[in-house]
């Protein structure tokens, strides 16, 4: 029988399984990760803080646009009532971070909590990132240091 489910790796180990990470993203293009190291209080509050940015009024989220880009606030629609978004251009840059909370009137605290969750997976994803280029036998790439 054909494993059918997404496969679950393990951060902690995942040195030992780097044929596990190669053929899941041949096979899936993902994988689900846990014992990643982000505190879950962090992303906990980070949730706590999306949620509460989408309570702000209409004309708040509204001033989430980047016309050049073509994204930003997406409100709910008669198509989709159920999906409403936010986009924060570049969520890696503190930069980036900084005009999406400038936009919406972030209160410092928001703010905090979105620069801390910002450099834990700037962070993750820069060890994710040479763990799968080690699996797939390729040299580091220079931005990922």
């Amino acid at each position: 029988m054909v494993n059918s489910c997404i496969p679950v790796l393990d951060m902690q180990g995942i040195s030992g399984q780097l044929d596990k990470v190669v053929k899941a993203l041949w096979r899936w293009g993902c994988f689900r990760l846990f014992d990643h190291g982000i505190p879950s209080t962090l992303m906990s509050d980070m949730k706590a803080v999306s949620l509460s940015l989408f309570d702000l009024p209409l004309e708040i989220k509204k001033r989430n646009v980047y016309p050049q880009r073509l994204m930003g606030y997406i409100p709910r629609n008669t198509i989709n009532s159920f999906y409403e978004a936010l986009g924060v251009y570049d969520m890696l840059t503190p930069e980036a971070v900084d005009q999406f909370c400038d936009k919406l009137d972030a209160s410092p605290h928001q703010r905090e909590i979105m620069h801390e969750y910002s450099e834990a997976i700037d962070a993750l994803v820069q060890e994710l990132g040479r763990k799968i280029m080690e699996g797939s036998g390729r040299s580091h790439p220079k931005f990922l240091y």
